[in-house]
């Protein structure tokens, strides 16, 4: 039987009267407890432009799938998260397809490189060279595509939002969480 190919992805909405601190803590569980990283971080801070308005933060960040269950039930319990969302995708006939597809094309690449050998005139060895190159392009694509799926079903996306209010009390978290 194969093995199931899933790709997930989650998504959190913070709201929180305490900007830096629970910055502090999404870090902490992203980058120590679950070994994750951040892809991508930006933070608007709109007094740096005058302004009276409160700051936001956006994270996208990966975690391994084998613990972002607990990541993501950690997170709602550490800051007030209003809203979520998780997705799954299942590619697994997509990802048994192309490997199916590069192993052909390794054979193909074989038997181009055996014909290679033999040809006789140039005219042949150009073509036999050109027709190595094709495969030899193919192949490397479709490894592309597996290692990014990989690492897509091996870490999953969070994305994350975090928006600063006046006070907690205008704060309303979603199942109780903080």
């Amino acid at each position: 039987a194969q093995q199931q190919k899933i790709i997930k992805n989650a998504s959190r909405s913070i709201e929180t009267s305490n900007f830096e601190a629970d910055l502090q803590v999404i870090r902490g569980l992203v980058e120590s407890e679950y070994g994750g990283l951040v892809d991508d971080y930006s933070e608007y801070n709109p007094k740096n432009a005058g302004r009276d308005e409160f700051r936001s933060a956006y994270l996208n960040v990966r975690i391994p799938t084998d613990t972002v269950e607990e990541f993501l039930q950690q997170l709602d319990e550490q800051v007030p998260v209003v809203s979520r969302n998780e997705s799954s995708e299942a590619i697994t006939t997509q990802y048994y397809d192309m490997a199916a597809r590069l192993e052909q094309a390794k054979g193909l690449l074989s038997d181009l490189t055996k014909i290679g050998a033999d040809a006789v005139t140039v005219e042949e060895r150009i073509q036999v060279q050109q027709q190595i190159r094709e495969a030899q392009a193919e192949i490397e694509s479709m490894e592309g595509q597996i290692r990014n799926w990989d690492s897509r079903i091996n870490l999953t996306q969070v994305y994350l939002n975090v928006q600063e209010v006046a006070d907690k009390s205008q704060v309303q978290p979603i199942d109780g969480a903080n």
